[in-house]
């Protein structure tokens, strides 16, 4: 994923503490440092672990996981003065490349739970894909 307009690293840092996951594999895009590319990972309480379409568990966050983070993320910048309109996270889902912004996330973000991670013969979508108590 990458968060733009995001004037403090710490932001992406606290919203990773308030949904109970944590940041891996981030590193700053540019020099002004308002702009990070970073992956989501399971906290050790591993609340929100997802499965794969055979029902295993795997080393990942599931879809409500995601789902919190960018909750606790535009929540915090809506407090901010300095990321409040212009903060925007892109992530990568099945169906396609998506923008979130604490504008339209809660209406856009739904959409991604149906995309299929399964096959056509076992089907499996993200928000099924998990062992958290969301389900």
């Amino acid at each position: 994923m990458i968060a733009k307009h995001l004037p403090d690293f710490g932001l992406l840092l606290l919203a990773a503490e308030l949904a109970d996951v944590k940041l891996k594999a981030f590193k700053p895009l540019n020099a002004k440092r308002d702009r990070w590319q970073f992956t989501l990972g399971l906290a050790p309480s591993k609340a929100y672990q997802r499965v794969s379409h055979s029902g295993r568990k795997v080393g990942a966050v599931c879809w409500h996981g995601h789902r919190d983070f960018f909750r606790a993320l535009f929540r915090i910048c809506q407090t901010s003065d300095a990321c409040r309109d212009k903060t925007a996270v892109s992530s990568n889902w099945s169906g396609g490349k998506v923008t979130y912004t604490a504008e339209n996330f809660e209406r856009t973000y739904p959409a991604t739970g149906y995309q299929n991670i399964g096959s056509a013969f076992q089907p499996m979508t993200y928000r099924d894909a998990c062992v958290c108590e969301d389900k």
